[in-house]
């Protein structure tokens, strides 16, 4: 039995004060210029001197800095003695690399970066060291010079492809705002953490028990439902079996209206979206935005009601996402091979109202179909669940829609007249009197289909199976060991050379 390391991420709501909130906001503000200020600089270099992968290394510290080729620098340390320093000419005036870059900084242009604590930017310089990493690795630049190559492209975006962004003020006004605490700037006592640069611990509800192997805490505020949490990342140990699929565990899933999922096997607790609750939100949201529309932009009450919208749209998304994750983490524990509709949303929902020359027909009825579809959230329904299946390594198949709700499971007898047209819940096929309710035909033809594909390729699947496993496992393992590899032996490259 192999094992590995697995990280994972738990939520805590927190149940801080706006004074806290205030300087969370504060923090995050300092961390937001910061990481620009330093994207800003790099890609100055970048356009006027250049860089390449050997000016990332990692220091003594765990913080990157600018490599060269160095010479020694004296200076006066903190307990008045006399010490030597290796300076790097790529980085002028910032010698001695982004941890003595953030040093300058506080002390000369921007005293006020004091005021955040100093983990929280180191944090961001571990961070930009990573996406530069990303940037010179081979995969990007052969990226970056096929689309040099392809006409057509704009070739300023093709050069900064995969280059650090800037962080936009705007979208962190009304959205989420995040930063993280590295493991030791906090501490834990009970159902209270403690951080470092406020004076007093923050309770925080703990609706589940608390992971062990702590290695960091990332803070997420958001200011609209104005709502704190504290986002432990943990590490957990997993055993890896040398056989991981004696037995393939297949189900079908069928996406609906007034069922939003439907399993073959017949499980049908907690898997429907409360619609209802979704509809009166919608309602509300119609009716304030009538409102709006009627006031003058930026005054008070302007102002007032679009926060009003944006919360409650921002709890139509929290309702959809918490349904989504919850329902697809226990159908894909179950399940390691699930079947569906290969469905194309988009031309589904568009709208039938044609043209002036040629108007469609059942307007109203299509767009009524059209919102119902939109309201359950289909694609993205589909989108996390194909994702939730890469995390378990397992494997989504999809199959040919056509007729799957007109045909019989039974005797494969296709008939329009098999739902009845007074009870559309209701399926009865005319040929061999089968009944059922109309929401899992669907998916028990699905499944038919998905075994008849599973039968002719199941030797196939079996090894997509067994790769997915392997390489989300295993060969993630391998990658960060390498890493670390490739990290000590340019370490011990820019050692030889200072020494000289």
């Amino acid at each position: 039995m192999a094992k590995t390391e697995i990280t994972k991420i738990r939520s805590y709501q927190l149940c801080a004060t706006q004074q806290d909130i205030n300087k969370f906001m504060l923090w995050e503000g300092s961390s937001r210029f910061f990481w620009n200020y330093a994207v800003g600089y790099l890609r100055s270099i970048r356009e006027t001197s250049g860089l390449d992968d050997s000016f990332f290394n990692i220091d003594y510290y765990g913080y990157s800095y600018l490599s060269g080729t160095p010479f020694k620098e004296s200076y006066i340390n903190d307990k008045g003695k006399k010490k030597t320093r290796n300076v790097y000419p790529h980085t002028e005036k910032y010698s001695g690399g982004y941890n003595r870059w953030l040093t300058i900084l506080k002390h000369s242009e921007y005293p006020w970066l004091s005021k955040t604590p100093v983990s929280i930017l180191q944090e961001l310089l571990r961070n930009l060291n990573s996406a530069m990493r990303r940037f010179y690795s081979e995969e990007n630049q052969l990226m970056i010079t096929k689309m040099l190559s392809t006409p057509g492209i704009d070739k300023h975006k093709a050069y900064n492809y995969g280059f650090p962004k800037f962080k936009s003020r705007n979208k962190s006004i009304n959205g989420k705002m995040s930063f993280k605490f590295p493991k030791g700037t906090y501490t834990i006592k009970g159902d209270h953490i403690r951080f470092r640069g406020i004076k007093r611990p923050i309770r925080f509800i703990i609706d589940r028990p608390l992971p062990e192997n702590i290695t960091g805490a990332i803070i997420t505020h958001d200011k609209l439902t104005r709502h704190c949490f504290v986002r432990f990342i943990y590490t957990e140990l997993f055993e890896i079996s040398d056989d991981p699929l004696n037995v393939i565990t297949p189900v079908a899933l069928d996406v609906g209206i007034t069922r939003t999922i439907a399993l073959s096997s017949g499980e049908n607790d907690g898997y429907q979206l409360n619609t209802n609750l979704i509809r009166e939100i919608e309602n509300k949201i119609s009716k304030f935005q009538k409102i709006v529309d009627n006031k003058q932009k930026g005054s008070n009450k302007h102002i007032k009601l679009s926060k009003r919208i944006a919360m409650l749209n921002r709890k139509l998304l929290d309702i959809r996402i918490d349904f989504y994750r919850k329902s697809n983490k226990d159908i894909a524990s179950k399940h390691n091979v699930i079947f569906k509709e290969d469905l194309d949303i988009q031309n589904m929902t568009q709208s039938n109202s044609g043209t002036v020359e040629n108007p469609g027909s059942d307007i109203q009825q299509k767009s009524n179909l059209n919102r119902a579809i939109l309201r359950n959230g289909w694609y993205n329904l589909v989108n996390d669940l194909e994702n939730r299946m890469k995390e378990k390594n397992g494997l989504v198949i999809s199959v040919p829609p056509a007729y799957t709700s007109q045909t019989c499971p039974m005797c494969g007898y296709i008939d329009e007249n098999n739902r009845s047209k007074n009870n559309k819940s209701l399926f009865k096929c005319l040929r061999c009197s089968f009944e059922k309710d109309a929401d899992f035909i669907g998916a028990m033809n699905i499944y038919n289909r998905g075994v008849e594909h599973l039968n002719k390729n199941k030797e196939d699947i079996i090894n997509k199976l067994k790769e997915n496993f392997y390489e989300s496992q295993l060969a993630k393992k391998e990658k960060h060991e390498n890493n670390i590899k490739e990290i000590k032996e340019k370490k011990k490259l820019a050692k030889q050379n200072a020494l000289g």
